[in-house]
């Protein structure tokens, strides 16, 4: 079921680049060419985009297993991210964790120093907080391998 309406999206997909590509050189294509390919795709009654379309059922989508199991790592991974955010920021309230090794501007500060209320201290230095955002935002693609089958 999912597969024939991923070949539907396809064919639809298809055709309405092939009529913008007509739309685009209608001045190097013969009247008689165009007019055929209007009728084809504008007729008010048999045109291609004139035709009846049934939306696909959402609730026959929510019964394939791997829409089901696409939904479950998803909640898994988004439990053990907010797990860990609440360990590490329980844990390490104001600790300094990193210090990047480029300069950054004071923009930076407040992205990089969550929870740290110290106005004098370098953008470079990174709090508890923000290096867990960074290590799960920036490790989430490995994070998603290790959930696969």
């Amino acid at each position: 079921m999912i597969e024939e309406s991923a070949d539907v999206d396809r064919r639809e997909g298809q055709a309405l680049s092939r009529s913008k590509r007509i739309r685009k050189r209608s001045d190097w294509l013969p009247e008689k060419a165009i007019v055929t390919r209007k009728a084809f795709y504008c007729n008010e009654g048999t045109g291609y985009f004139h035709r009846e379309i049934t939306a696909p059922n959402p609730m026959n989508m929510m019964t394939s297993p791997d829409m089901m199991n696409n939904m479950l790592k998803q909640n898994v991974q988004s439990v053990i991210h907010m797990f860990m955010f609440t360990g590490i920021g329980s844990v390490f309230q104001g600790f300094i964790t990193a210090q990047m090794p480029f300069p950054l501007g004071i923009k930076f500060k407040q992205m990089l120093q969550q929870g740290l209320m110290v106005q004098a201290l370098d953008p470079t230095y990174v709090s508890s907080m923000s290096w867990a955002f960074l290590l799960i935002y920036g490790l989430n693609g490995v994070l998603g391998l290790l959930m696969q089958d």
